[in-house]
């Protein structure tokens, strides 16, 4: 039984063996003189490598700061009359913040101007020429106190007489005395009168005079100055913010009665790390954007850099100022600062056109015979999915952006629409709109 078994099995086997060899048989043998298939070229996309803006930038947090900020104070010790300002008010430079009230000072500097006015009046009399009815007038009292004092000796002769014969007292002698010095005495001032009217005043006594003039002036100065210490001034243009006393507060020098800050113009601090501080220039600028207004765009200037580095985080503080005209800008405000270090036209391209080949950073060219060459560039800056070329491609060349991986110089390829060129031009470098800091956008 199992020799039948195995003598059927065999069978099948052989069957099968011959059925395969008939199929084999009926092919088509292959020679190796037919043609060989060839494999088709492979297809890539283009873009043309045109000139375009390159806004060069890196963003960094700051804050809004006053550009200048100013404690106000009084210079003297006294009560407040009133309190001109509050917060929020703005105020020139020298304006009125405060007023102190003190009666006495405003007093004195009413007897000080009066004082002037008497001495300059005194000099104006001195210097002016001599009138004939004053001369008549003086004339008039000469010859009145030469009578009074010829009547005063006679009195004196008869009061010692009869003070020799033992009729009157001694004190009647006296008074007649004292009668003669004064008649002298008013005639010599009525003829040094008439003697300054008909000669003019010596230049010494001129002199004296304006002295004297020159005196009362600095006291009225002196008093002037100490009344506008009653007048509380800003000492910078800004707004106020905050107001420290009240109307009828006692103040001394050291009380803050405001605090002023100007906000036109304000100023961006920034932190700039070390590596980065080479790539300022002196024309760079900054755009900043903050939280609370968002749809605004704020242009400054770089006013000023920190000569040394903060030693813990190796950056160094820049100053953007910005104008501020319609104080949008409040001091404490967080602001997103896109440093403009450079704005230049060139040329840009993806950066996933550009392949390392060892030391070499090369881009695929595509020339008009569909064939393509592995061109050595030099790069230059660096932003996200975009890389500046400064050498090795020229502006109107074609470039490979997509399927360039497994590409070999010389190659021939096909463009996605069957001519070179066909894929417009270079994604991400047609020039952009003004250059706004983003939170996502990172520093090459």
């Amino acid at each position: 039984m199992r020799f039948v078994r195995s003598v059927v099995l065999l069978a099948v086997v052989a069957a099968l063996v011959a059925g395969a060899y008939h199929m084999i048989s009926r092919k088509p043998a292959v020679t190796e003189s037919g043609p060989a298939r060839q494999r088709p070229a492979p297809l890539v996309r283009t873009a043309v490598a045109d000139p375009t803006h390159l806004v060069e930038q890196s963003v960094f947090p700051g804050e809004v700061r006053a550009s200048a900020v100013a404690d106000v104070t009084s210079r003297i010790s006294g009560r407040l009359g009133a309190v001109l300002v509050r917060e929020g008010s703005f105020v020139a430079r020298g304006g009125l913040v405060a007023r102190i009230d003190d009666p006495e000072l405003v007093l004195a500097a009413k007897q000080a101007e009066a004082a002037v006015a008497v001495q300059r009046a005194r000099l104006a009399q001195l210097q002016a020429a001599p009138r004939a009815p004053e001369i008549a007038q003086v004339e008039a009292s000469i010859a009145q106190a030469e009578t009074t004092l010829a009547q005063s000796e006679r009195d004196l002769a008869r009061s010692q007489q009869l003070f020799a014969d033992g009729l009157v007292a001694r004190a009647t002698v006296d008074r007649s005395q004292t009668d003669v010095e004064l008649a002298r005495s008013r005639l010599r001032a009525a003829r040094e009168q008439l003697a300054l009217l008909k000669h003019g005043p010596r230049p010494e006594d001129i002199e004296a005079q304006a002295s004297q003039v020159r005196q009362t002036e600095v006291a009225a100065a002196q008093a002037r100055a100490r009344l506008r210490e009653l007048q509380i001034t800003s000492p910078i243009a800004g707004v106020v913010t905050r107001v420290g006393v009240e109307a009828g507060t006692a103040v001394s020098p050291q009380t803050v009665i405001a605090t002023v800050a100007t906000i036109r113009p304000v100023e961006v601090h920034v932190m700039l790390p070390e590596t980065d501080l080479p790539r300022l220039r002196r024309t760079s600028m900054a755009r900043i954007t903050v939280d609370a207004l968002p749809d605004r765009l704020f242009e400054g200037r770089i006013a000023r850099t920190a000569p040394a580095l903060d030693a813990a985080s190796r950056s160094a503080r820049i100053v953007v100022v910005i104008p501020n005209a319609d104080h949008a800008l409040r001091p404490g405000m967080f602001a997103r600062t896109a440093v403009v270090f450079d704005e230049r036209q060139a040329i840009v391209v993806p950066s996933d056109s550009v392949i390392r080949r060892g030391e070499a950073t090369v881009v695929f060219v595509l020339h008009e015979d569909e064939t393509v060459e592995e061109r050595p560039v030099r790069t230059g800056h660096v932003e996200g999915n975009r890389t500046e070329i400064v050498e090795g491609i020229a502006g109107g060349e074609t470039f490979i952006t997509t399927g360039q991986l497994g590409l070999r110089d010389g190659m021939k390829v096909r463009t996605s629409s069957g001519s070179p060129g066909s894929g417009g031009p270079a994604g991400g470098t047609s020039q952009p709109g003004p250059a706004q800091p983003t939170p996502g956008q990172q520093r090459p």
